[in-house]
């Protein structure tokens, strides 16, 4: 949610008030106006493995590793690509502390 906050934030004024001027109020404006233009930023999850592992949240084919196995990108049997991204600064490891259990 604090992402979404920092991103309303940034979003032009101009924008909200377009909306005020057209007799929306704040709700409306918010679902017609600021959701629409939050999705880049809102389609994003973080997921906190408890145990380590990470395992693919769909059924999927691996289509391309990063030579850092920081990252692993799939693509869903539907066709919704996903991209598995492990950690902060992770790419500074350069593949040490990962165990992929799949090849390309």
């Amino acid at each position: 949610m604090i992402l979404l906050l920092n991103f309303f934030r940034n979003v032009p004024k101009e924008l909200e008030e377009v909306a005020f001027v057209d007799g929306a109020g704040y709700f409306r404006t918010l679902i017609l106006v600021l959701l629409p233009v939050s999705m880049p930023a809102d389609t994003g999850i973080t997921i906190i493995p408890l145990n380590g592992t990470i395992i693919s949240p769909v059924n999927s084919v691996v289509t391309t590793i990063t030579k850092s196995r920081h990252a692993i990108e799939i693509i869903s049997n539907d066709g919704v690509e996903v991209l598995i991204y492990v950690g902060l600064d992770t790419v500074k490891m350069k593949g040490e502390g990962f165990s992929l259990k799949v090849l390309r």
